[in-house]
């Protein structure tokens, strides 16, 4: 018997853009497995993923989220493209167990997590790595198992998250932004997101307004750096303070933005809350940091 190429796309097509995997898998549903993988597909939402990574740039390390975000970020806008660009449909809407809307090829989901999660864990290392991995495993199999993607819109997702990255290394590794000055570095955050907004509006049509809010991060990551310099935790009191307080208002910012529907509004909004995340927050922070009584570590007579 020989397989001939045909053969082997078809094969393909039925395992990577076919519903039976799909409907096999929701055999064993169930009305508690339905709402673990709600929850779990939301860890691949950009906007969950950027409080996640904004949370990293409080308590962890500020330069591996700032990576991190660049390349979430750019994976997003990518990833709109690559919907238009391939148009391909979704499964049935039968199938569907939760909300989803436009094209189904590469998923977004997985895409974000992809670029999230193999960022952080190509920065930060260790325990990350199989974190990382076992996040996006989990992501990525709740879309299929919601039955709003095709196996092979995740894994198209996943590829496509992970080459983003590796591209935003190699460009990360050129140099080019370390050797500017804080007014070019300014300058280069607030015209490239804009100007490339600017294009794909003229070009495609669309208004992303997740470049407003990367253009308002490059901003904020340099006035920060400059005038506050935040420090890691020094204490599990302002650790806890910095979970607690960063992460209520950072969700605070996200419930105001989703009631933003006018885009080019949303563009501006999501500008001021990438400088209100990176610069505003950790201002706040020093000034309650400075209320904490701290604990002498000299005794009299030692």
């Amino acid at each position: 018997m020989h397989l001939y190429p045909e053969d082997v796309r078809a094969a393909f097509s039925m395992v990577l853009f076919s519903e039976e995997p799909i409907r096999a898998i929701q055999q064993f549903s169930t009305p508690w497995l339905d709402v673990a993988f709600v929850l779990i597909t939301e860890l691949g939402s950009r906007w969950i993923l950027f409080i996640l990574a904004m949370l990293g740039y409080y308590l962890i390390d500020k330069r591996a989220a700032f990576f991190v975000m660049v390349a979430l970020f750019t994976s997003n806008v990518a990833n709109g493209l690559l919907k238009d660009f391939f148009g391909l449909p979704r499964p049935s809407v039968e199938l569907h167990k939760a909300g989803s809307s436009g094209n189904g090829f590469p998923s977004g989901h997985a895409q974000s997590s992809a670029a999230f999660w193999s960022g952080t864990a190509l920065r930060l290392r260790g325990f990350w790595i199989p974190l990382g991995a076992l996040v996006i495993a989990l992501v990525s199999f709740s879309r299929v198992y919601l039955g709003v993607h095709f196996i092979g819109d995740v894994l198209g997702g996943v590829a496509f998250g992970i080459i983003v990255v590796a591209i935003a290394t190699l460009a990360s590794r050129a140099g080019v932004w370390a050797r500017l000055d804080v007014r070019s570095k300014i300058l280069l955050g607030l015209l490239v997101p804009t100007i490339a907004q600017g294009v794909l509006f003229v070009v495609a049509g669309r208004v992303f307004t997740v470049l407003g809010l990367l253009s308002g991060i490059c901003v904020g990551y340099v006035l920060e750096g400059k005038w506050i310099r935040l420090e890691r935790p020094s204490t599990a009191a302002v650790f806890l303070i910095r979970l607690l307080v960063g992460g209520a208002l950072l969700t605070g910012l996200e419930f105001t933005r989703d009631r933003i529907e006018y885009a080019p509004a949303a563009y501006g909004f999501v500008f001021l809350v990438g400088l209100i995340a990176t610069v505003a927050i950790p201002w706040l922070f020093l000034r309650i940091e400075a209320r904490i009584p701290r604990r002498h570590a000299e005794r009299s007579g030692v």
